[in-house]
């Protein structure tokens, strides 16, 4: 784990955020994040505690993706009737992004451009907006054309943790069906996985890592933004992640600083930031 899951330095969230970028064309964004349910033969005597609203017996691998497929920060075991967003509030990485001791770098100009944006994770609407994290517009009455255009943006580099977690279910047989053992043993078993995850993805791109992963595993996207499934979403059967309003934790009322910076990462993605395809897109 010191090796192939350290925790990131301020200047390797600089470096992720870079290949973001570079590969996604969204500036300043140090992971994508979302939970995973792993379903569990259920504990003894545990009655509805890791009972899901996907009605089976989980414990949820919270975790945080680079651009390029691997894991840089987890929390697993959580049981899996708690939200995401309340799992990833409790934790310990919560905290630190919280409470800034998590090295994230401050607020700087956006390449080429003389723009200031923050560092952020970006997440879906299961956690809550905050200075250091992007969720997208709840569409309940309509959105106006900047709003549609930064969830479509945001949509596009946020599928990266799902593809991730795609991988690693479709290449670790244990995830294909409930793991049995206790709690304890459940959660070696994941953290094992995504050790080796990691270990296989940062290998020599000619042996391991191609042995491992294709680019046909996982979604890619058009020159025009159209979006091809990867193979993962076929290979065994995956329940959606997707989340409701009844199972949500995040809050509605956002504090003013964390609407005005998603309203700048907004205006910049529609202006300075824009791609040529976001726009046909809108229309489709």
């Amino acid at each position: 784990m010191p090796i192939v899951l350290a925790q990131p330095t301020t200047a390797g969230w600089i470096q992720i955020a870079e290949t973001f970028e570079c590969r996604w064309k969204f500036p300043h964004c140090i992971g994508a994040m979302d939970g995973k349910h792993i379903r569990i033969k259920a504990p003894p005597n545990s009655g509805s505690k890791y009972f899901n609203y996907k009605l089976f017996h989980s414990i949820i691998l919270l975790a945080i993706c680079d651009a390029k497929y691997c894991f840089t920060l987890v929390d697993i075991g959580a049981n899996g009737r708690q939200s995401d967003g309340g799992v990833f509030s409790r934790s310990i990485m919560g905290r630190r992004f919280e409470n800034g001791s998590m090295g994230v770098p401050p607020p700087a100009a956006v390449t080429g451009t003389q723009t200031i944006l923050p560092y952020v994770l970006v997440a879906d609407q299961a956690f809550s907006l905050a200075p250091y994290l992007l969720r997208p517009y709840p569409d309940r009455s309509g959105l106006n054309y900047t709003k549609r255009i930064f969830n479509y943006r945001l949509s596009s580099v946020r599928r990266i943790i799902e593809n991730t977690f795609g991988i690693l279910q479709a290449r670790w047989q244990v995830f294909w069906g409930p793991i049995g053992g206790n709690i304890d043993t459940t959660k070696a078993i994941v953290a094992a996985c995504v050790c080796l995850h990691n270990f296989l993805m940062k290998g020599d791109k000619t042996s391991r890592r191609n042995f491992y992963f294709d680019s046909t595993l996982v979604d890619t996207e058009t020159n025009d933004g159209e979006i091809v499934p990867g193979a993962w979403r076929n290979q065994i059967p995956m329940q959606s992640d997707d989340h409701n309003d009844e199972n949500s934790l995040a809050i509605q009322e956002f504090p003013m600083q964390s609407e005005e910076i998603r309203q700048r990462f907004a205006e910049f993605l529609e202006d300075e930031g824009a791609v040529p395809w976001q726009f046909w897109r809108m229309y489709l």
